[in-house]
């Protein structure tokens, strides 16, 4: 293995040993005459401090982001090929899939969408010639007599 392998684990490790230190100094603040609870408090305090900057600090280092991605783009990845499986599987035992009732919805939006667009193109039409008939019979002009 090559030395940049190693390095995400070593900027890793040296994270945690900086938390270890500075616990560590966190034991040698307290006076050796304060009450046990308040030692043990301050002692607390300190360790949670110290742990959770630290923690904040590796949640914001290149390594775990990397970490991060490569871990969702696996999850993504696995949950395509989980659909995928369970779609052959549908169609070897000839079910139907997700996907089959999906483009079937589809299409049916499509072809509704198409039968509303034209119904109203026939009403637009229908309006039309209904005002080209009344036109005449509105000037005076009787139907079905001739000049």
């Amino acid at each position: 293995m090559k030395n940049r392998d190693f390095e995400p684990m070593r900027q890793a490790a040296d994270l945690w040993l900086e938390t270890l230190a500075r616990m560590g100094s966190t034991f040698a603040s307290v006076p050796p005459g304060s009450p046990p609870r308040e030692a043990a408090r301050q002692l607390r305090g300190a360790m949670m401090n110290a742990m959770s900057e630290q923690a904040e600090q590796f949640m914001r280092s290149d390594v775990f982001l990397q970490w991060m991605k490569q871990s969702l783009d696996r999850a993504i990845d696995f949950q395509k090929q989980s659909r995928q499986l369970l779609t052959q599987m549908r169609h070897g035992t000839e079910g139907v899939a997700v996907q089959d009732m999906t483009a079937i919805m589809s299409l049916l939006h499509q072809m509704e969408d198409r039968m509303l667009d034209r119904l109203d193109d026939l009403t637009d039409r229908l309006d039309r010639l209904e005002k080209a008939v009344a036109a005449p019979a509105g000037n005076g002009e009787a139907k079905g007599t001739q000049p």
